[in-house]
C-alpha cells in the first residue's frame, strides 16, 4: 500500500491543504509533507510516527489504525539469511601391510583363477544362447487394426457468462477499493492471503494500492497484471471492456439475469 499516495488523495478529495491540515492537527506542513511522499526516514519514528500518521487520516476521513497498522508493516525489519554452515572436509586413511606370498601358492592361486575364468566363460556362453532364444520366441506378433481413427476433439472453450463472478487475493497487505454496479463493496486495508468475491451485474471500478501483490479472477479466469509497484492505479471492468483484463480470453460469450 502506497501510505503517502492514499492519504494524498484523501485530502485532495477534501479539497484541503497541507497548510489546512497542519492547522487542524497541531503537525508541522514539513513533517505532513515527508508522510505524502513516503519520506518515514526524515520523522522520528516511533509512537510520534503513528501519532502523526493517525492524526493526518483523521483530518481527511480515513481510518487512522489501519494506516498505521499498514505503517508497522512495512516498516518491520526483515530477518537475516541463514548462513549455512561450510562444509567438514573428511579424510580417510588407509593402512596398507607389505604381505610376502611363497612362490608355490601364488602359483596354485594362478591355476584356481583360470580355471574359474575358463568355467565362467562356458556358463556366461550357454547363458547368452538360451536368452537369445528366448527374446526370438517372446517378440509380440503386431496385430493388425482396422477402422479409421480420428484425432481427439480439442476442449470445448469456456463460455464467459453475466452476471460474473469477480475473485480477488492479495499476496501482502494492500488497499482495495471496489464499487460494483454504483455501490460500494470494498473500501478498507485487505491482509495477506485474504480472498474476497463480489457479484458483478454490468461494472466493477477498482483501486489498488500495491498492484503488484494483487490478483484476481473472473468466472474462474486469471486476469491481466495491472500496473508496476508502487504505483496505484484505477481500473474499470464492464461488459465490453471485460475481455481487455483477462490472460486468455473465452471464444464466446452469453449474457442471463441483467439485460
Amino acid at each position: 500500500m502506497d501510505i503517502g499516495g492514499f492519504l494524498s488523495q484523501a485530502r485532495q478529495a477534501r479539497g484541503l491543504t497541507l497548510q489546512q491540515i497542519s492547522q487542524q492537527t497541531k503537525v508541522p506542513p514539513a513533517v505532513l509533507e515527508h508522510i505524502e511522499h513516503n519520506r518515514f526516514g526524515r520523522l522520528p519514528g516511533g509512537v510520534f510516527t503513528k501519532g502523526y500518521l493517525r492524526a493526518f487520516a483523521a483530518s481527511v476521513g480515513v481510518n487512522g489504525e489501519q494506516v498505521v497498522q499498514e505503517y508497522v508493516v512495512q516498516s518491520a525489519p526483515r530477518p537475516p539469511a541463514a548462513v549455512a554452515p561450510a562444509p567438514v572436509e573428511r579424510r580417510e586413511l588407509s593402512l596398507r601391510v607389505p604381505v610376502r606370498v611363497p612362490v608355490s601358492i601364488q602359483i596354485a592361486g594362478l591355476s584356481l583363477l583360470a580355471l574359474a575364468i575358463g568355467g565362467y566363460s562356458i556358463r556366461d556362453i550357454g547363458r547368452r544362447t538360451v536368452d537369445t532364444a528366448s527374446a526370438v520366441t517372446e517378440t509380440p506378433v503386431p496385430v493388425a487394426t482396422t477402422g479409421n481413427t480420428s484425432p481427439p476433439r480439442p476442449p470445448t472453450p469456456p463460455v464467459f457468462t453475466w452476471p460474473a463472478q469477480m475473485d480477488m487475493e492479495v499476496s501482502a497487505n494492500c488497499w482495495v477499493a471496489a464499487t460494483v454496479d454504483g455501490e460500494k463493496a470494498v473500501y478498507r486495508l485487505v491482509r495477506r492471503g485474504e480472498r474476497i468475491r463480489v457479484t458483478v451485474n454490468n461494472e466493477v471500478r477498482l483501486r489498488v494500492g500495491d498492484p503488484t501483490v494483487f490478483t484476481y479472477k473472473l468466472n474462474g479466469l486469471a486476469g491481466r497484471p495491472l500496473a508496476k509497484m508502487g504505483s496505484p492505479t484505477t481500473i474499470r471492468i464492464t461488459r465490453d471492456t471485460y475481455r481487455d483484463f483477462l490472460q486468455r480470453p473465452p471464444d464466446a460469450t452469453t449474457s442471463s439475469g441483467v439485460s
